[in-house]
């Protein structure tokens, strides 16, 4: 045919090629279409398939249960007189169950529900309605019997009806199962199945509502009524005969195969066996053998069993349902792959033929418009390695031929614009010289690092920045260096064009020629001054005091080592002095750190000004200073210096408006003879200034040998005493506290002691002070806070319910712990009232820092211990600090009343302080009371509790309970060791 010949010559060829492939994909589409119509109506018989099953197990649910309700409530509508309240209760249940049932059965119905729809299921939701409304006024028909109501026929009247409902129930939902088109074996022989379950559970619901309603009369089944029965048997006979066939057909599935076993034990045994009874007596004329509602219950169980039966088969059916509607699912799936399939395969067909030919066909033609037009710019990139490529390859050489030069050109100057801007704008300065080292070029930063101008030094010999300071050397080194071809690199102080001075950090490369030449230098200058004074400050700070600007200890070390190194001074001695200032921490803690720095400095500068050139001022430490003194002649000229220092540091100190004064304790020790090591000079020293602080007038003192026998005593006492401890050597005695009015003991005061395995019982005198200066007495006191309080735990359970404890706290405890929350644990783990533990603080201790110690005594205060001045009267604490202590107790110190009935002045003090301990509401007590005389006198003041050797020396526990037996009479003492770990 010429025409179609000339009509296809003439179309495009992308247009046919869209054409063809639009042709294919309808063809497909149309294929797709057509099985889509079978595959969705095998799907939507699927879905029919499961909800007519689920309908169906629904609705034989709610009959078996309407069933279980019409012969209860038949049962108790032919009992006579009133019925007791939990057969009520059972009857409601069961509706309850009923109409649980029922909302199931209606929900799934109302999902379908279309009053206007044609088909059963539509139209169900308003059946199920109205016969659960009929069977609401049935309800209420029986409900108003029960209220009282009569009516003889009730009982067979409820049971006709809602037989009736049960059978219009069967039917709608046989209505609803009534196959449409196709006919599924699943819903055949289901339906039967469920009809012959259906007929057994009805007809034996029937013969449990008449024998049952015959069992609440009490009387003999009439012979209407063994004709019914007979019939109900014949019915159940036919059903189970029916149902036993098609279950042939089903699997012998573990739900089915115990299903049966069930029936067969319960209905077809013991149930039996009961009806059998039942209709034996009804003959005889005899009782029956069961109650009306037991013959219910036991009728119930075996029509469950024929539910059960019904529900194990109706899983088998649903499991086939469920494999039908996967099936279909599956189907659905595979149609819509196949959907998808053909989309992708259309798609990629489209895609391949776009890329191989439309997308190069098109390339092609804009190519040589772009080439005809004279545009060279624009590239031409085919992938394809077919005629379109090969094609494409030489559209692109022409193009890249013409525009070869033009780009290499662009390209040149765009790397000079780039090379020219980074060297402008460099953070480093750019010089670039001749071989001869003539300047030819210089960059901006080169400017404004060095103050030169371009043209100051362009064309003339790289010098200007010249220092004059950097050694002949190292500039012959660096042209040996780039001369040789290498680059140079170090660091040069240079001058600025104003004569500052700077560090460079500088690398200088050479550059050869063609000829493998060196043409030029290029240097590279990076201005690292201040790094360089980072530097000079970092190892500054490493061998000075920040704060001072004295030497520190590592330059101390150094200085030392030099000393000891010199030849001239080996026939000399050196002096190490230490230095520590009094009083320095009352200062800090009082008026700030700030003013204690500025007290450091001060004393600082002013050590500075007396020592001499070659002598060595250094701060150790805190409040620490040590002074290296050269060239001793002998040891008189270091006492005139410590001597010297002493006067100067004692000088007011001004910081702001305060007129500041402190003192200092000196320590010396002198090279070689007190040490040859700097560690051993220090550690004497500092022995010596230690003994200074301790000791009245001068506080100044020399290392000698029996300082070091102490010092060796006291190195080995801590040692012993940080064993202490762990080897159980402390032990706590108990000096009773005495109430003269009541003639008992009423506290006693816990002591320390320590015995030695070598030296004895040690003081607390000698071991206390220790204990305080090396921290031991943190664990010492918690020890003993403990053991105190478990021994008086102990007292207060064997008799001494009013007992009470003193235990002394230092300083150092309150301010090196958190002495509330040790108080606190040990007063939980002891279970002791906290008013029996009293806390002893020393006056002196009390006004080192009065605020902090009212804030920690606060602190215990608030958890009810009771808290005690100790020592009272030695120290300088005022009035006004005394009523804001929250102390419960006075404490008299034994100075006062050791001469108390000699002394005037004693007895006046002793006197003031007990009016004033009365005046501010506070209890007082004496210590070191030693005869009657002493303790009449103190009676008389208003001192009635005392303690001292009158009474009793502090004992060990054990000889205390007895003391306790001698002074009081304990209503209900046992005789038990003292000893606190036995409770």
């Amino acid at each position: 045919m010429p025409w179609l010949q000339n009509l296809i010559c003439h179309i495009k060829i992308r247009r046919l090629l869209l054409m063809v492939l639009g042709l294919l994909c309808a063809v497909a589409v149309s294929a797709i279409a057509w099985n889509s119509i079978g595959v969705i109506r095998q799907h939507e018989s699927a879905s029919h398939l499961g909800l007519v099953n689920l309908l169906a197990d629904r609705s034989l649910q709610l009959t078996t249960e309407l069933a279980v309700e019409r012969g209860l409530t038949s049962t108790l509508l032919a009992m006579p007189g009133t019925l007791e309240a939990e057969q009520l209760i059972r009857l409601n249940d069961q509706r309850k169950r009923t109409d649980h049932r029922y909302r199931e059965f209606s929900r799934i119905l109302q999902q379908y529900h279309d009053p206007e729809g044609l088909t059963p299921l539509d139209r169900a939701y308003t059946a199920i309605r109205q016969l659960y409304d009929q069977l609401q006024l049935l309800r209420r028909e029986v409900d108003r019997v029960f209220l009282g109501d009569t009516d003889p026929r009730i009982s067979q009247r409820w049971f006709g009806l809602v037989t009736g409902k049960i059978e219009d129930i069967a039917k709608l939902q046989r209505a609803i199962m009534a196959p449409t088109q196709e006919v599924d074996h699943v819903i055949y022989y289901g339906q039967m199945l469920r009809d012959a379950f259906y007929t057994m559970a009805e007809y034996a619901g029937r013969e449990r509502a008449d024998i049952g309603r015959a069992i609440a009369l009490n009387k003999t089944l009439s012979m209407d009524e063994l004709h019914h029965l007979i019939q109900y048997r014949e019915a159940l006979e036919f059903g189970e005969k029916k149902s036993f066939e098609i279950l042939a057909f089903y699997p012998e599935t573990p739900e089915i195969k115990v299903a049966l076993a069930r029936y067969q034990a319960v209905f077809k045994g013991s149930y039996e066996k009961i009806r059998s009874q039942v209709l034996e007596a009804s003959r005889n004329g005899t009782p029956y053998p069961v109650t009306e509602l037991v013959w219910f219950s036991e009728a119930s169980r075996a029509i469950d069993t024929i539910t059960a039966i019904a529900e194990a088969a109706s899983i088998h059916n649903g499991q086939d349902i469920a494999a039908i509607q996967q099936q279909a699912n599956q189907t659905v799936v595979a149609l819509m792959a196949t959907v998808l399939l053909v989309l992708v395969l259309f798609f990629v067909t489209y895609l391949i033929t776009y890329r191989r030919i439309l997308f190069p066909l098109n390339l092609l033609e804009n190519a040589a418009r772009t080439i005809e037009s004279g545009n060279l710019r624009q590239p031409l990139k085919i992938d394809a390695q077919d005629e379109f490529g090969r094609l494409g390859q030489s559209f692109e050489s022409m193009r890249l031929s013409l525009l070869a030069d033009r780009e290499q050109r662009e390209l040149v100057e765009q790397e000079l614009r780039k090379l020219h801007q980074a060297i402008e704008q460099s953070v480093s300065s750019l010089v670039i010289t001749d071989a001869e080292g003539v300047t030819e070029y210089v960059n901006h930063r080169f400017e404004l690092t060095t103050g030169y101008r371009q043209e100051e030094v362009i064309g003339r010999k790289y010098n200007k920045t010249a220092s004059g300071q950097t050694p002949m050397a190292v500039y012959e080194a660096l042209w040996q260096t780039i001369k040789g071809g290498d680059i140079w690199e170090g660091e040069l102080l240079n001058r600025k064009k104003n004569g500052e001075l700077f560090w460079e950090l500088v690398s200088i490369s050479p550059v050869r020629d063609k000829l493998g030449e060196i043409s030029h230098f290029i240097g590279m200058h990076h201005d690292i001054s201040q790094r360089k004074a980072m530097e000079e400050r970092l190892n500054y700070l490493a061998y000075h005091d920040e704060l001072t600007g004295l030497p520190n200890r590592s330059l101390l070390a150094e200085r030392f080592i030099q000393l000891i190194g010199h030849p001239r001074r080996q026939t000399k001695q050196i002096a190490l002095l230490m230095l520590d200032l009094n009083r320095f921490k009352l200062i800090n803690d009082s008026l700030g750190h700030e003013t204690g720095d500025q007290v450091l400095v001060e004393v600082g500068k002013r050590l500075s000004k007396l020592a001499r050139a070659s002598d060595t001022v250094s701060r150790y430490g805190g409040d620490e200073f040590v002074i290296l003194l050269t060239e001793i002649e002998s040891p008189g000229v270091v006492t005139d210096f410590a001597r010297r220092i002493t006067q100067k540091i004692s000088r007011p100190i001004t910081v702001g408006e305060r007129l500041l004064h402190v003192s200092c304790a000196i320590g010396v020790a002198l090279w070689p003879q007190d040490g040859k090591r700097l560690d051993n000079l220090l550690s004497n020293a500092d022995a010596a200034m230690y003994q200074a602080k301790n000791r009245g007038g001068e506080k100044l003192q020399f290392f000698t040998e029996e300082l070091n026998h102490q010092v060796q005593q006291r190195m080995e006492m801590e040692n012993d005493l940080r064993n202490a401890l762990r080897d159980h050597e402390l032990e706590l005695y108990y000096q009773p506290q005495f109430n003269q009015r009541t003639q008992r003991i009423t506290g006693m005061e816990a002591l320390l002691r320590w015995h030695h395995p070598r030296r004895g019982l040690i003081s607390p005198d000698r071991f206390i002070p220790l204990a305080e200066e090396t921290g031991l007495i943190l664990p010492i006191g918690v020890w003993v806070l403990e053991t105190a309080c478990r021994q008086l735990k102990y007292f207060q359970r064997n008799g001494y319910p009013e007992l009470i404890v003193a235990v002394n706290v230092s300083v150092r405890q309150l301010e090196g712990q958190d002495m509330a929350d040790i108080v606190r644990r040990i007063i939980s783990d002891t279970a002791i009232n906290p008013a029996s533990l009293e806390i002893e603080i020393t006056e002196s201790t009390m006004m080192e820092d009065p605020e902090r110690m009212i804030e920690a005594l606060g602190t215990l205060k608030r958890q009810g211990v009771r808290l005690a001045l100790d020592d009272f009267g030695t120290g300088h604490s005022s009035l006004s600090y005394l009523q804001r202590f929250p102390f419960d107790k006075l404490k008299i110190d034994r100075a006062f009343v050791r001469n108390i009935t000699q002394s005037e002045d004693d007895a006046a003090i002793a006197m003031t302080i007990g009016a004033m301990a009365k005046s501010l509401k506070l209890e007082v007590i004496a210590e070191g009371v030693e005869s009657e005389a002493q303790m009449a006198f103190l009676k008389h003041c208003g001192c009635d509790n005392i303690q001292g050797y009158l009474i009793s020396k502090p004992v060990p526990a054990r000889e205390f309970g007895q003391l306790l037996a001698q002074y009081a009479i304990p209503p209900y003492a046992r005789q038990h060791s003292p000893n606190p770990e036995s409770t």
